[in-house]
């Protein structure tokens, strides 16, 4: 597995996204800021194949943006997150690899 940011803009304000809020939730993700996601990702796909399945989740002229997370202390800092900083450091231990790719 890897690990991938996942953060999305929603177009309409009023619109029902428990339906990406539950899949991201089923996948594994963990919500880190209000349209942020940290999502475990099979490590032979990649970020656009993670847009193409999110995007069945968003409505049409909806932004989403993915990247992929490595476990680095040099290149990855966060503040109030959603989540505890045990929780995210939980996944970034268990899904991101190393700059190395190890």
């Amino acid at each position: 597995m890897a690990l991938f940011l996942l953060s999305y803009d929603i177009t309409e304000k009023n619109h029902d996204y428990q339906s990406l809020w539950d899949w991201l939730e089923k996948i594994g993700a963990g919500r880190i800021l209000y349209s942020e996601w940290a999502v475990p990702w099979d490590n032979d796909s990649t970020a656009l194949e993670l847009v193409n399945t999110a995007l069945k989740h968003v409505m049409e002229g909806d932004g989403i943006f993915v990247c992929e997370l490595y476990d680095n202390d040099y290149s990855i800092a966060w503040r109030t997150l959603r989540v505890t900083d045990d929780a995210f450091r939980a996944l970034l231990t268990k899904y991101a690899r190393s700059k190395s790719g190890q």
